[in-house]
């Protein structure tokens, strides 16, 4: 008895001394503006912190580097790839999109629940995954009929205009909401005018049309003129310019995100995802819309487009580390340059996301037509091919034709799965492999930052995509995209805002981010 008792005051004794001497060794410790993943989620995994904020606003150059991205993968109604089928687009096939939410109140980690591009990690080489991303954005509020980003002595402007632009009588069943698209403009288009008060008709001066809309790596500043909505809305606002906050609106926007090179080893894809050469050797591309004519020896390689003459070559599907030999893909990228003489706080990450099963039911994807029997020309020529462009005795298919204004369901009008959306075999086409508004996982690593000069790489393995690989196998996951970003961010000052009732709401800072985004599709197959 006395043996335990001695035994039992030793190690109180013991345990007592060695919380003092680890006390006595401790070190000094800080904040830091980055937490360890929690819920179930692995440890090892940093995400970033849930931060509160009054609001979001985006501004983004987003560059199609690749075959099957729809722009439905921004937000729109349209299921055709982005590339050479788009007449307005050249390459690189870079469109500028912008939105912005000012919130009532305060809402936890808003570029996480309602952000277009995965924040980063807080450290260099992490990564972390998030499951199934959605929310519901309510208590919006009015600040004008546009967020405007304006580079300050220059010909370069963005404007994110809000929906609707004008009330109607309804106003108190409506809710604001800020959304702009456009394509990316590198230069200013001016026009001619006859200067006021000339006498000579050659004295022709130019007045500014349309502005850059993307100015990389330079300064822009924010503003938003205010609002006063309608008595009958059921919204607050923010009833004065922002500029009244008497705070910093002036940020610097990333510089490019497609000076990358890609490298694995193992098979090439074609823009259907068609084995087009076998795996074994070291393959090296651009992140680009098309493959370079030759093997890129620097980032910077990628920049250069390439001519196209009469026939335009397909776009690139990009190889995933699940399809890879040795299981990984290698990024090789180059820093920032400097602005201004010094290093910028830009961010550099690369995010792989897994796009959910197809929603066939939804109804942009149906069209209102009528069928129509194949005629007696059309039976004769499809005939002569039987069993050379199609299987054998396959049957002579009925066409469509748009349902007129007086058809209905008597005359044969009918909503049908729209037939460009679907390949001849009945499989969806390459920008509807996996639904482009469902985000079921999405892993995001911030890439280290390589010194002026140097040459930064990054290895993206199945170890860092295992877990969302998984999860996105057994929730039917039917397609996979990637990209590489660049991005700079502000927490921006405002006015308080005057809610529905009268009341003043003081809220944290708006979010502002702007990211330079290359979008790629990899090849994906359930295993």
């Amino acid at each position: 008895m006395m043996r335990r008792q001695s035994s039992t005051s030793l190690r109180i004794l013991t345990t007592l001394g060695l919380g003092l001497a680890l006390a006595g060794c401790g070190r000094e410790t800080s904040s830091s503006d980055f937490r360890l993943a929690g819920a179930g989620l692995d440890p090892q995994e940093i995400g970033p912190q849930p931060s509160k904020h009054g609001g979001l606003i985006e501004y983004n150059w987003v560059n199609f580097a690749g075959a099957g991205l729809p722009l439905a993968l921004l937000g729109l109604v349209s299921y055709t790839a982005a590339g050479p089928e788009l007449s307005r687009f050249k390459p690189p096939y870079a469109a500028i999109t912008g939105f912005a939410y000012i919130f009532e109140g305060d809402e936890p980690a808003p570029d996480t629940l309602f952000g277009s591009w995965s924040p980063p990690p807080a450290v260099e080489g992490a990564c972390y995954t998030n499951y199934d991303p959605r929310s519901f954005i309510s208590s919006l509020v009015d600040v004008g009929t546009e967020v405007k980003f304006r580079a300050a002595e220059s010909d370069t402007y963005f404007r994110i205009g809000r929906r609707p632009a004008l009330y109607g009588p309804n106003a108190e069943a409506a809710f604001p909401i800020y959304f702009a698209f456009e394509t990316w403009r590198n230069e200013a288009m001016y026009y001619k005018v006859f200067p006021e008060g000339s006498e000579s008709l050659g004295e022709y001066e130019d007045k500014l049309a349309f502005g850059r809309n993307f100015p990389h790596g330079e300064r822009v500043e924010v503003s938003f003129p205010g609002a006063l909505p309608p008595e009958e809305a059921s919204f607050g606002a923010i009833p004065v310019p922002l500029a009244a906050a008497g705070a910093e609106r002036v940020m610097r926007l990333p510089t490019r995100s497609d000076s990358v090179v890609l490298q694995w080893k193992g098979p090439v894809y074609d823009s259907r995802g068609d084995i087009a050469q076998d795996g074994g050797d070291q393959r090296t591309t651009c992140l680009s819309y098309f493959a370079p004519g030759t093997t890129p020896s620097t980032p910077s390689d990628c920049i250069v487009q390439p001519e196209l003459e009469n026939s335009v070559p397909e776009g690139q599907l990009y190889t995933a580390p699940w399809d890879a030999e040795d299981g990984k893909l290698t990024l090789y990228y180059e820093a920032a340059p400097l602005a201004d003489g010094e290093a910028t706080d830009e961010f550099i990450t690369v995010s792989v996301r897994f796009l959910g099963p197809l929603d066939t039911d939804d109804e942009y994807k149906h069209e209102y037509v009528v069928e129509v029997p194949a005629n007696e020309s059309i039976t004769e020529s499809w005939e002569t091919y039987d069993g050379i462009s199609y299987p054998e005795g396959e049957p002579v298919p009925a066409g469509r034709r748009p349902a007129g204004a007086c058809e209905g369901d008597d005359d044969g009008a009918g909503w049908k799965y729209d037939d460009d959306l679907v390949n001849a075999d009945g499989s969806p086409i390459t920008t509807l492999k996996g639904e482009p508004s469902h985000r079921l996982a999405e892993v995001t690593c911030r890439l280290p930052t390589p010194a002026q000069g140097a040459l930064g790489s990054f290895d993206l393995t199945m170890d860092m995509l295992d877990k969302a690989y998984a999860y996105a196998q057994e929730h039917g996951a039917e397609g996979a995209i990637f990209y590489v970003s660049r991005g700079t961010s502000m927490n921006l000052e405002t006015p308080p805002v005057r809610d529905a009732y009268g009341n003043r709401r003081d809220t944290s800072t708006v979010k502002v981010v702007s990211y330079a985004v290359s979008l790629g599709r990899f090849h994906y197959g359930a295993k």
